[in-house]
């Protein structure tokens, strides 16, 4: 950190609602009881049909740190956040979910972490199920369980397999300008956190659960289509295309450790476009290992090996699994307008 920065800056703690249901009071309540004291917990509520907005008036009536936005048009998910953020009047921003519970040092220890490696940090979690009772996901307790979670992983890395979510994250407000527009179908973590690299900036990675990361039905996160659902395939691929463009926009530099997400940018283009790309396996080969952290080493091999085929000729073979495709600028759209696959 250097001299002249501000040793207690304000951090604006963005919550975004949506028929918050059981859980806010409680998620609230652990808000309030930050250790870190200069703070604000900006609200956007999008358009509750439930009793969430009237809750939150009263919080925000009862506190100072609370601001609730004024009401607005459904704006979805990622809009909403979106709006959070542009409200928020911090040097930092923590992302929250309506449903989880913080620890009280998570706050405190974040910024700590922001301040002394000078960018973006982000922590683990513990998995709660409704009733805010231990929970383990696919047999795990912990996040970093299912993820492989390490301090400034390259942009490349977290194009295949991000680790990091929005509820354990805070950076500095100032990157908000290099994130722009987030694409439809992706979340804003990710484009958060692909931004962060991509311009070199630390993001540093805490080994404490911090965050209760409530798990159950209604959750927006899990709901979704399943694995083997129609054009998944299709729509990841797709996504990735749009993710690496939008974090390349505004600056076509790269991170070390792994080829420049602007070389892979045209990797992935021949891969789109072609019926073989040997340049992927190419270039993706020596860093199997990071690419694709979370797999054996045989699994990450033959995935690796399988990527010689390119779309085109996935679509031909597979066409219900992988949709015939345009690229129009950083955008994907799918030819047959019937296709169960929606829109990137």
């Amino acid at each position: 950190m250097s001299r002249n920065a501000d040793p207690c800056p304000l951090v604006s703690i963005a919550l975004a609602t949506y028929n918050a249901g059981a859980y806010l009071g409680e998620q609230m309540d652990s808000l309030l009881a930050q250790s870190y004291p200069h703070l604000e917990i900006v609200v956007s509520d999008d358009g509750s049909t439930d009793d969430t907005r009237a809750r939150l008036a009263r919080y925000a009536a009862a506190d100072a740190r609370v601001r609730l936005l004024p009401p607005q048009a459904r704006l979805g998910f990622n809009g909403n956040f979106a709006r959070c953020f542009a409200a928020c009047r911090g040097a930092y921003i923590s992302p929250c979910d309506q449903d989880d519970r913080w620890h009280p040092e998570k706050t405190a220890r974040l910024l700590a972490a922001c301040q002394r490696h000078g960018g973006a940090a982000y922590c683990d979690s513990t998995f709660i199920d409704d009733a805010g009772r231990p929970l383990r996901q696919q047999g795990r307790a912990r996040f970093s369980e299912l993820k492989v979670m390490q301090s400034d992983p390259p942009a490349l890395r977290l194009l295949f397999s991000n680790c990091v979510s929005g509820h354990a994250l805070m950076f500095p407000r100032a990157l908000l300008a290099q994130v722009g527009v987030v694409p439809e179908g992706g979340y804003f973590d990710w484009a958060i956190a692909l931004a962060a690299r991509v311009n070199d900036l630390p993001l540093t990675y805490l080994d404490q659960p911090l965050v209760a990361y409530r798990r159950h039905p209604a959750a927006v996160t899990v709901s979704g289509p399943p694995p083997r659902a129609a054009g998944k395939a299709a729509r990841l691929w797709a996504l990735r295309w749009a993710m690496l463009g939008a974090a390349l926009a505004h600056r076509g530099v790269a991170s070390t450790g792994l080829p420049s997400p602007l070389a892979f940018q045209s990797v992935l283009k021949a891969w789109l476009d072609g019926y073989c790309c040997p340049a992927m396996v190419r270039t993706l080969l020596p860093h199997r290992h990071q690419v694709l952290p979370e797999r054996t080493p045989a699994a990450r091999l033959l995935t690796v090996l399988g990527l010689f085929w390119g779309y085109r000729l996935r679509a031909l073979i597979r066409p219900r699994r992988y949709p015939a495709i345009r690229r129009i600028g950083q955008r994907v759209e799918f030819v047959n307008a019937d296709s169960p696959a929606r829109r990137p």
